[in-house]
């Protein structure tokens, strides 16, 4: 995801448009910039840490225990019940 950075309408030249673009992030203009609207992206419900030992879980775990499933079923499975011990929802 890009970063957007507001500006007062008239601040910025071409050639800062440029820069910041090739930099990567948006410039927008506003006539009053402390009225624009942000919004932040929502974190994940799901950690890496989560995902981590999920996955270990589940290529190490012994397939007889988890009833002959895939390590990709296991995975899942381990997955929802972090995601859901922490009061998540899956």
């Amino acid at each position: 995801m890009k970063q957007v950075i507001v500006f007062p309408r008239g601040q910025l030249t071409k050639a800062d448009k440029a820069a910041i673009s090739k930099a990567g992030c948006v410039a927008v203009e506003a006539d009053d910039p402390s009225r624009v609207v942000t919004v932040l992206p929502m974190a994940s419900p799901v950690s890496a840490d989560d995902m981590m030992l999920s996955l270990l879980e589940a290529v190490a775990g012994n397939v007889s225990e988890f009833g002959g499933k895939t390590a990709e079923a296991r995975f899942v499975k381990g997955l929802v019940a972090r995601t859901n011990a922490r009061g998540g929802k899956s």
